[in-house]
């Protein structure tokens, strides 16, 4: 990025000309996010409440207050050498206050304070940066007005408060990540390696090499493609093209886990309701999902295809996700100038999203909402968005993703229409087309409308009735941010979601200064692809982090890192290319983004190669197993994709005394396979297996047996969140014939509401005799006749 208000015909280093404006505007964004924060707790507002008001004020509020600021109140002038003393006083007050705040942590860690020492006192640093600021302002305000006062020439130089606000933002970026482990999370990659005490850990000298050798491969592919360009080649468009579904190719072989792990809770969510639409379920009626009716849809899609086990529902989602990867991998493509550079950045990014997640020790497949199944619809609307020409608003495809995302459920239908809308809004305003503006919103719900009402027929037509959108929608009663049951409070010394937030407000400050005075501009980019393609990805960025701020668990950080590395690749590139060829101390700034290059990519191969990684990607099949052939691969890739969670050991558990050591789900099933063996529904009782987990063993025994429940249940765990439907599934017209089998587990007091209440309605209707292979923990029943049981 560089500021176009700066005259290029004048000697002006290309570096100051790419970073003076964006780093101005975010002085003035960290003293508002600075200032909001403590102005919340001075409030009294805490909790879930805080981190809302303070997403939203930093989100949607701080870039175009800080717009309106740069333009009509402070009007810096690039082109001078020298800032304005307004300008001044804000870049000087916003590298004061980082010093503080890192100063902060480094003496509470140097003492041994507990985290309550920062929060304390930080509150009181901004509070006496804020009265610093104001007194200089005063002081800024008389300069400008006559009153001239003697300040030192290096305070005034943009050359030095550049410098100096750099190496604030990267200083205080390693401080304040987690204030409390900061030094150790950063420091310690080196002196303490993760995981170097696990069996087969990767070497760091190794890591490093493969570090220093991503970073080389980025810079000679970035070389190249300048030679190209400089020489005006015709095969540049055919080399990139190449490039571009060389890498996607490469993505989907590379990132595929054979290891096929899943979250037996999670998956149960979109493989119980398919299972019951197989059996006869009808969606949105009797059928629900927490994920919606979408992914839902796709499992029973991936279970029509595959045999019906975990595997099969593992492998819809990674088919899912690996489609994600491949749009963001486009999307990045058309946002970067560098393209190879770019695509190989992307390529490290991928490995950095799967190394990072839950802090290396996690697999991002384990769960299948966290990436493709909440946000492939919302990126394909990015991309569509992307692919417009203006003054294009809408298209076939920007239709399509808004249709799709209607389908497949509500907080994917409200990241799809925030982004288009934070699309339209941007334009509108820019164009002074509110009447446009206003068609243009109607336009863009359409297809919502649209795809509603199709779901609407489909099920009336299906089922016979309306589709249950109520009860659907109650699940936002336990998912929310304000739910207890699913989000906790932020934690005040994790601020590593800064950086993120900064780039959404970089992109959404250029988009409102270029809405407020449009001859101004906060960077070179032109409105094509500030408009069309980094303010989609930078509100893509805000859904995904929204998720992070719902949960507060700081291991979902990193499901935003994609779109934040959409924004910050093109800048690095266009920056460090700038540092390198230019002269003085100046150049010394390219360490900066080679420093976190070396940290990300050395992180990196520590976390994805050892022995122990979470993932068995190709490398890990042939290395640790020996399968390097395809067939040797997919026969391993067979043997796994049947394997039974929980029953049987898997290569990447995630928790082995998760095991069925009572073999309450084993008896099940063979109880089920002895006395039903024909029977497609059963009625299964046996609660939750250990009162940890929050799955119950029934679905569990019925997925292993081939079969499902007779009452209308999708899976127990959120069935129960609502409770008109768990007491409607308990009321279901369910009739027991005579002879049906029933399994109940022998301790009764491991059942739920619903399987509790199923049980006592049973008894009131119906005998149960029992039969006599029952095990020490399960009992089996058979309905008995109107004359009770026969001996």
């Amino acid at each position: 990025m560089r500021c176009v208000d700066i005259d290029t015909r004048r000697t002006v280093p290309a570096w100051q000309v790419l970073l003076a404006s964006p780093t101005s505007i975010c002085a003035l964004g960290v003293l508002g996010f600075a200032y909001w924060l403590v102005l919340l707790s001075f409030l009294g507002v805490g909790g879930k409440e805080r981190d809302l008001a303070l997403f939203v004020i930093s989100t949607l509020l701080l870039a175009p207050v800080c717009a309106a600021a740069q333009v009509f109140l402070i009007r810096p002038d690039f082109r001078s050498p020298k800032s304005r003393p307004v300008e001044t006083v804000n870049c000087w007050t916003a590298i004061t206050l980082l010093a503080a705040l890192a100063s902060i942590s480094f003496i509470m860690q140097a003492t041994g304070n507990a985290g309550n020492f920062w929060v304390q006192n930080a509150r009181w640093a901004v509070v006496g940066v804020a009265i610093l600021h104001i007194t200089g302002m005063a002081v800024a305000i008389r300069h400008e007005r006559g009153h001239r006062l003697s300040i030192p020439e290096v305070l005034n130089s943009r050359t030095f408060q550049l410098i100096s606000l750099i190496f604030a933002f990267f200083i205080s970026g390693i401080t304040l990540f987690w204030v409390d482990r900061s030094v150790s999370l950063f420091i310690g990659l080196f002196t303490a390696p993760p995981f170097s005490e696990e069996p087969g850990a990767f070497k760091l000298g190794y890591a490093l090499m493969f570090a220093l050798f991503g970073l080389a491969a980025v810079a000679t592919l970035g070389r190249f493609e300048a030679a190209l360009i400089q020489k005006g080649a015709k095969v540049l468009q055919t080399v990139r093209t190449a490039a571009l579904c060389v890498a996607v190719l490469a993505t989907i072989i590379v990132f595929f886990d054979f290891s096929l792990a899943n979250d037996l809770a999670h998956y149960l969510t979109n493989l119980g309701p398919a299972l019951h639409l197989l059996h006869g379920g009808r969606l949105m009626v009797d059928t629900f999902s927490q994920y919606g009716p979408g992914p839902v849809l796709i499992t029973l899609i991936g279970l029509q295809i595959g045999p019906t086990t975990f595997g099969t529902a593992q492998i819809t989602v990674q088919f899912c996700n690996l489609a994600y990867y491949g749009a963001w991998l486009i999307c990045l493509y058309r946002m970067n100038r560098w393209k190879l550079a770019a695509l190989l950045l992307g390529i490290l990014s991928i490995a950095f999203f799967f190394a990072s997640y839950i802090r290396g020790y996690g697999n991002i497949n384990d769960a299948p909402s966290v990436v493709a199944f909440h946000y492939l619809p919302t990126l394909l609307m990015v991309l569509a968005l992307s692919c417009l020409r203006p003054p294009q608003r809408h298209s076939l495809s920007t239709a399509l993703a808004t249709f799709v995302s209607g389908l497949w459920s509500v907080d994917t239908l409200i990241g799809t229409l925030g982004v288009h809308f934070a699309f339209l809004g941007l334009l509108g305003l820019r164009d002074r087309a509110l009447t446009r503006l206003i068609t243009d919103g109607l336009r863009a719900i359409g297809p919502a409308v649209v795809a509603i009402i199709a779901m609407m027929l489909a099920v009336r037509l299906q089922a016979g009735v309306w589709p249950d959108y109520g009860t659907y929608l109650q699940y936002l009663s336990s998912y929310n941010p304000l739910a207890t049951y699913w989000s906790i409070d932020a934690n005040p010394l994790f601020f590593g979601w800064h950086a993120m937030l900064l780039a959404v407000f970089v992109v959404f400050a250029d988009a409102w200064i270029r809405v407020l005075r449009q001859t101004t501009h906060l960077t070179d980019m032109d409105d094509k692809v500030l408009s069309y393609r980094f303010v989609p990805m930078a509100a893509l960025l805000m859904v995904q982090a929204a998720y992070f701020v719902g949960r507060s668990y700081p291991s979902a950080l990193s499901l935003a890192i994609l779109p934040f590395c959409a924004i910050a690749v093109p800048a690095i590139l266009s920056v460090t290319a700038a540092l390198v060829v230019t002269k003085g101390p100046a150049r010394l700034l390219a360490l900066i983004p080679v420093a976190i290059g070396l940290w990300v990519f050395t992180f990196t191969s520590l976390s994805l190669f050892r022995q122990s990684s979470p993932y068995s990607l190709l490398l890990h099949e042939c290395r640790d197993l020996g399968r390097c052939s395809p067939p040797a691969i997919m026969r391993g890739l067979s043997e796994t994709l049947h394997v039974r969670p929980l029953l049987e050991t898997v290569r990447r558990p995630i928790n082995q005394g998760w095991i069925d050591t009572d073999d309450i789900v084993r008896d099940a099933v063979a109880m089920m396979i002895r006395w039903a063996p024909n029977e497609p529904k059963v009625t299964v009782l046996l609660g939750r297996l250990h009162p940890e987990l929050s799955f119950t063993a029934t679905e569990l025994a019925l997925v292993y047996a081939g079969k499902w429940s007779r009452w209308p249940r999708s899976f127990t765990l959120t069935d129960e969140l609502v409770e008109p439907l768990a007491q409607r599934i308990i009321a279901a017209p369910v009739r027991l014939r005579e002879g049906e089998l029933v399994l109940v587990r022998r301790d009764e007091t491991a059942l739920g509401l619903i399987e509790a209440g199923i049980l006592r309605r049973i008894r009131a209707e119906v005998t149960l005799c029992r039969l006599p292979d029952s095990s020490k923990g399960v009992i089996a029943y058979r309905v008995g006749g109107p004359t009770g049981c026969r001996p």
